[in-house]
């Protein structure tokens, strides 16, 4: 509703995981450094955390495009409130997707062929001096403790002192709780990391850069005042998410009124009119 009057081509502030729109921020670089080592160093399980909507899933997405280029085989789990037996077929489904293997005279109901089928395909991988990479995002949902040490099983797949298969958890900071219920995999964390919020500093580089990525060009930087960007911290409190979705409806609010900025006004109306207390902000 609002873009040609702001000259944009797109949204700049929808909620969707488009690796074009994510920002950078100092604490998004270490993250996708920790985990780049991770994957390309053979450790077994990284664990990453961040509270709803600190833009781990964008993390996650950056992560395995980069290791692709490597030759990984990069495997998601998006939905892990899963059965042990579900959570297998779905990956042997995404093996099959993902590099056209098809693994005649294996049952996808049997669980030892299903196992037998990853481990081939794995092996191969390995010998060709790439990974295998199992991502699992939103893990605090995994409910079933069979599901958690049927991962953790996964790691006792090794060659040549390597890895067939390594894991990526992700979820909110109390996974690393539930965790710690399960001693034989918490033990096995080798590099883990704590997504923190978008700082003060970060709030107007984050918005100008997704303005700019919708078209805005030249003037990304001058469509939202500097005390427009210290209410959407204030209201947001960095998260990410929370960022997108007041700065999405105070685009809507100045457009509305006819400004030619947004203001401080804006956002506080913005933020008002989503009914959106700041106390929850950030849980």
């Amino acid at each position: 509703m609002y873009l040609s009057y702001w000259g944009l081509r797109e949204r700049p502030f929808a909620n969707l995981p488009d690796l074009r729109f994510a920002y950078t921020s100092s604490t998004f670089e270490e993250g996708l450094a920790r985990l780049l080592y991770a994957v390309r160093e053979d450790k077994g399980l990284a664990l990453l955390l961040g509270p709803i909507g600190s833009g781990k899933t964008y993390l996650l997405r950056k992560l395995g495009d980069e290791v692709a280029r490597d030759g990984t085989t990069v495997l998601e789990i998006v939905n892990p409130s899963l059965k042990p037996m579900e959570m297998l077929q779905g990956i042997y489904n995404q093996v099959h997707l993902v590099s056209g293997a098809r693994f005649e005279g294996f049952d996808r109901d049997n669980k030892t062929d299903l196992l037998e089928a990853l481990t081939i395909y794995a092996r191969q991988k390995v010998k060709a001096g790439t990974h295998v990479v199992l991502l699992v995002d939103d893990a605090q949902t995994i409910t079933d403790p069979l599901t958690i040490e049927e991962l953790r099983l996964l790691l006792n797949l090794c060659m040549d002192a390597r890895y067939l298969v390594q894991l990526v958890l992700v979820g909110v900071p109390e996974l690393l709780e539930r965790l710690r219920e399960f001693a034989g995999l918490c033990q096995r964390v080798d590099v883990s990391f704590r997504l923190e919020p978008l700082s003060v500093a970060e709030i107007s580089p984050c918005i100008a850069h997704r303005l700019r990525v919708a078209g805005a060009a030249e003037k990304a930087a001058d469509i939202f005042s500097s005390e427009a960007a210290s209410e959407v911290y204030r209201y947001a409190e960095g998260i990410p998410r929370l960022v997108n979705n007041v700065c999405d409806m105070a685009l809507l609010v100045a457009s509305g009124e006819g400004l030619q900025q947004v203001d401080a006004a804006s956002v506080i109306k913005a933020a008002e009119d989503r009914s959106v207390p700041t106390s929850t902000f950030g849980l």
